[in-house]
């Protein structure tokens, strides 16, 4: 019943009800409630840690999201958190997580590597960037071809991404050919 604690809410007979002296009457009444602990609901998803919530006899309230290293939609902290004493009906918060805080990898197709290095270490990313050369027919030397994680893909903060720039057009020493055979030439050329 939704009395007061400490309060009587029903009698039985009831109120008003004619008796024989020294009859038994029961009175019911709201007991004080003792605190209890919050349970501790970390790392539990959301039903879960509701449904151990509820059998401590409390209410979940409010659900909200933060970024965090944690599992993606796994309990992070309760308000009030763990351990905190509560009475029995009384209201706790959960913060889930909504895992870390990443942003989307950019196209860097044919900027300068100086460019995109500044962009991808800069405040907005903040990664760790490694360079690879290769030859590349299509993007100039000096230029990103890719990365990887490829364009799309999603980082947090410090993590490691390797960046393609371009040596351009593979190039080939022409050997010393004077004054061999036609067909050795061609061997020696088309070999190298």
């Amino acid at each position: 019943p939704a009395t007061p604690e400490n309060q009587v809410w029903q009698t039985d007979p009831a109120a008003d009800t004619v008796v024989e002296l020294d009859s038994t009457v029961k009175v019911f009444f709201q007991p004080v409630l003792q605190p209890a602990p919050v349970p501790n609901v970390v790392g539990q998803n959301l039903e879960e840690a509701k449904r151990i919530l509820q059998e401590a006899q409390f209410m979940p309230g409010e659900v909200t999201s933060e970024a965090s290293d944690q599992t993606k939609d796994t309990v992070i902290r309760t308000v009030p958190a763990a351990d905190e004493l509560l009475k029995p009906g009384e209201i706790v918060a959960i913060v889930l997580s909504g895992g870390p805080d990443t942003e989307l990898i950019p196209e860097v197709t044919g900027l300068t590597q100086d460019a995109v290095k500044r962009l991808l270490e800069g405040a907005s990313f903040g990664l760790v960037v490694t360079v690879q050369t290769e030859p590349n027919e299509d993007v100039a030397a000096g230029s990103a071809i890719r990365t990887e994680p490829a364009f799309g893909g999603e980082l947090a903060a410090g993590s490691p991404i390797t960046l393609f720039v371009s040596t351009g057009v593979v190039q080939v020493q022409v050997p010393p050919v004077v004054g061999l055979t036609e067909a050795t030439a061609k061997n020696q050329i088309t070999t190298k």
